[in-house]
């Protein structure tokens, strides 16, 4: 139930969503560590009655998290050891700030891309989430 497909009904793993870069055939992950060579398609659902962007774009009250368009808590365990190649205390900060569409602010407040749908990211050639090769559902 917890990440990498696992079906609880028979304990088996399933393949993942993934992209591999250089054109072999690539085998289905079958353990929880094998999928840190696959470019797994990280999909972040939008939260329609969310209002914020994330910690960068907090007002002066504390916001709960479901006040937030997307939780980048949703692929956290893949995510954050290798967002943008930083540590994983910086995975929080370098995902909002990847997500963030500059052109959809308003005064203070940061929007991030596709706000009412969901958002799709493939790590590039590079192999770091959150970084210009990265293949997204949104366009710059």
């Amino acid at each position: 139930d917890e990440i990498f497909g696992l079906n609880s009904d028979n304990d088996d793993y399933l393949p993942l969503l993934s992209d591999k870069y250089d054109k072999r055939v690539q085998d289905p992950v079958t353990s929880a560590t094998e999928y840190r060579n696959h470019s797994i398609i990280l999909y972040y659902a939008a939260n329609e009655r969310g209002k914020y962007l994330g910690n960068a774009s907090l007002p002066a009250a504390k916001v709960r998290d479901r006040d937030y368009i997307y939780f980048s808590q949703d692929n956290e365990v893949i995510a954050k050891q290798s967002f943008k190649g930083a540590t994983e205390a910086d995975y929080e900060e370098n995902f909002f700030a990847f997500i963030n569409d500059e052109n959809a602010r308003v005064g203070n407040t940061y929007r991030p891309y596709n706000p009412e749908s969901f958002l799709l990211i493939s790590r590039g050639y590079d192999g770091i989430y959150g970084t210009d090769d990265d293949v997204t559902n949104w366009g710059d």
